[in-house]
């Protein structure tokens, strides 16, 4: 996301539909207060959970609100596949310009993700020095659900016409900032054609959460992962260096749910 902020016209935010309220404020940034300071379905005395709820069912109200704060740019933000039913996340798409479809390695992502809810911080953090214990059935468990959130999303896109923006995490981790905004900027321009870059040199890069790329140094039992992805077929996702294909990683869920 980043990266995505040296474009313009886009404004971009954080995680707007995570599950806790307190996340979603934070990822709205300065505009938090405008936002819910008269949202349209609020009630009275909701606690987080209920102002949340009525706030992820009615997603595209949400998401016009941002939009009406600046119509001369392009509100951009972060869905994860568990922070919107298939209902919410198609009239979300079907209400957008398009989408960035940002992916990664799927088995580096699940380790990212088990680590951070073990240290309970998500993003802004160095956990190089992180160990998690790997187990086959959360992990087939969270490609699975991942899988059918970006076959949700590219249905959706697909069904409204939406340009979909792919962006893979392993083209831009080595390349130089530049390199890697004006990648950005290629992917961005099916959906924004004016888009445009910063006119001066990019020096800083992103934050490196985990400076370790080999997925068997990332947790505490590598053996156990390293027979179970020779199972699956999934060996070449340790590196990090490349990713599977979507077919690749569901038949990565075939064998793994047959074996787990």
């Amino acid at each position: 996301m980043s990266l995505l902020r040296l474009v313009a016209p886009l404004r971009v935010y954080m995680e707007i539909f995570h599950y806790r309220l307190e996340i979603m404020k934070q990822g709205l940034g300065v505009d938090a207060e405008r936002i819910f300071q008269d949202l349209p379905w609020a009630v009275s005395g909701d606690d987080s959970d209920s102002l949340r709820k009525r706030i992820v069912d009615n997603p595209v109200e949400y998401i016009r609100r941002l939009r009406a704060i600046d119509e001369a740019t392009v509100p951009t933000f972060k869905i994860f596949p568990d922070h919107l039913s298939s209902e919410g996340l198609r009239a979300v798409i079907a209400d957008a310009h398009g989408v960035v479809l940002l992916t990664r390695n799927l088995l580096q992502s699940f380790i990212s993700n088990e680590v951070a809810m073990q240290v309970g911080v998500f993003g802004g953090i160095d956990t190089s020095a992180q160990r998690v214990a790997f187990e086959p059935e959360r992990f087939i468990g969270f490609v699975d659900f991942t899988l059918k959130h970006l076959q949700s999303g590219l249905a959706a896109a697909r069904d409204a016409s939406r340009c979909v923006a792919p962006i893979a995490y392993e083209d831009l981790v080595d390349a130089s900032r530049d390199d890697q905004a004006r990648q950005v900027l290629d992917r961005v321009r099916c959906i924004v054609p004016a888009a445009t870059l910063p006119a001066e040199p990019l020096h800083d890069g992103p934050t490196v959460q985990d400076r370790r790329r080999d997925a068997y140094d990332k947790v505490s039992n590598p053996e156990r992962m390293r027979a179970f992805l020779r199972a699956v077929g999934a060996e070449a996702a340790a590196d990090g260096r490349r990713d599977l294909t979507l077919d690749e990683w569901a038949e990565v869920v075939r064998i793994g749910v047959r074996l787990c």
